[in-house]
């Protein structure tokens, strides 16, 4: 029988080790109402939020959408998210260093 300390033990000896095969779990994501959202929306447009948490939430949903978010607090507490550009639509320049997203 397998206990869960030699599972720990095998796992250490693994680290470090370049294994071949070996297969990646799916990570499924709810797909709700900021999903439904997120892809109505187009470069230019916003939505307030009501606390900094839910304006952040919703960030991660656009980028699982390869969208560009940004956001600034408003003078009543409130957080405002702004879809900028896509981030599939990215120039790299190595010898600056910089990275610029494409907007439509």
């Amino acid at each position: 029988m397998i206990t869960e300390q030699d599972t720990k033990t095998e796992n250490k000896k693994a680290f470090g080790k370049i294994e071949k095969d070996i297969p990646i779990n799916q990570t499924v994501h709810r797909y709700n109402e900021s999903h439904k959202l997120a892809s109505k929306m187009e470069i230019g447009d916003s939505i307030l939020f009501e606390t900094p948490r839910d304006a952040e939430r919703f960030i991660g949903v656009m980028r699982r959408q390869l969208k560009r978010a940004t956001r600034r607090s408003q003078s009543d507490g409130t957080v405002r998210v702004w879809y900028i550009a896509d981030i599939s639509k990215i120039s790299v320049d190595t010898e600056k260093e910089r990275v610029e997203f494409i907007r439509n």
